[in-house]
């Protein structure tokens, strides 16, 4: 064979085994980047996403409308989470006060966006953080009625406030229970936005409610030698679920979103003395000034806990040490 054809049909091999190769690549790179392609998504809160997290894992992307400091009472999302929430095919909402105002104008801005509710089927309670307190005031002030007949009854009469009425507690995501629901919900609409990989969350959705029971059980045993201790004063009622879940009673500072009036700070102040609670909790999300002065009148400090923290098993852990130390 002539030296001009070999180097032609060396030639013609090489270009085909480049074709060849440059094909497998190509196709190669279009499956991995559709098995690598994840979930966009948003949560409202920091727990939420760590819940969807442990479910989706690297399948998911999930990006936060409230963010550290803010309040989920009253907060306003920013354009660029706008312009984010536009190219997302789910929203995982909760039930916080904002999702009211501005879940149909999510839909508005994306039309194809799926809303998964992750409280439904949850049994929400009305704010009870005062009835405890109520009921206290009521039998405290009866004692000392009858232990002072010879004053004046009006000095002894005790006031009957009111907190929150008719509104349910959105703060579900604080009672382990209560989060074993809300992950099925999460597993539920991972499922049917990528049913091809339903093992693979089923399987991550298993291993997250084996944690959510260790997160039970040490939260027990944290709180096992403090039974005589059982209630505890907050400035905004954010543990309510917490308490019903673990046989504790709350007490809030706040009233409806606002400072109280001096009148219930007296008895607060009164209320802490008699029951010898030297601690009052506050969050990041609210001012401290009036929970300082309270501490400051009872001789008690004030402890910061975060109801909206990440991660959320460590930081439930965390708040039964310090209640369990009261």
């Amino acid at each position: 064979m002539p030296y001009s054809k070999k180097i032609l049909l060396l030639l013609t091999l090489i270009v085909c085994l480049i074709g060849i190769n440059a094909c497998t690549v190509f196709k190669s790179s279009v499956s991995n980047e559709s098995q690598n392609k994840q979930i966009q998504t948003f949560v409202s809160i920091l727990p939420q996403k760590f819940f969807v997290e442990q479910i989706g894992k690297d399948k998911i992307n999930a990006n936060v409308m409230v963010m550290p400091g803010e309040s989920p009472e009253i907060y306003e999302p920013k354009p660029h989470q706008m312009r984010q929430l536009s190219k997302c095919s789910s929203y995982f909402a909760i039930g916080v006060p904002f999702e009211a105002f501005w879940l149909s104008k999510f839909e508005k801005i994306n039309p194809d966006i799926k809303i998964i509710k992750t409280q439904a089927g949850i049994k929400k309670f009305e704010m009870e953080n005062l009835k405890y307190f109520n009921t206290y005031l009521k039998n405290h002030k009866e004692m000392n009625v009858n232990n002072h007949e010879h004053e004046d009854h009006n000095d002894h009469r005790h006031h009957n406030f009111h907190s929150h009425e008719g509104i349910k507690d959105p703060h579900i995501w604080l009672a382990p229970s209560l989060v074993k629901v809300q992950s099925k919900n999460i597993l539920n609409a991972l499922v049917a936005q990528d049913p091809q990989n339903e093992d693979y969350y089923t399987k991550n959705y298993q291993e997250f409610i084996d944690r959510v029971d260790v997160v039970d059980k040490t939260i027990r045993q944290n709180l096992e030698d403090s039974k005589e201790k059982r209630v505890f004063l907050t400035f905004h009622p954010a543990w309510g679920y917490f308490a019903r879940e673990y046989g504790l009673q709350q007490v809030s500072i706040e009233i409806e979103g606002k400072a109280p009036k001096p009148e219930y700070i007296k008895e607060i102040i009164d209320f802490a003395k008699v029951n010898n609670i030297k601690t009052i909790f506050v969050q990041p999300q609210f001012s401290k000034k009036l929970a300082q002065q309270i501490a400051k009148d009872i001789d008690g400090k004030v402890v910061t806990i975060d109801p909206l923290a990440y991660n959320w098993d460590e930081n439930l852990i965390n708040v039964s040490k310090i209640l369990g130390n009261l």
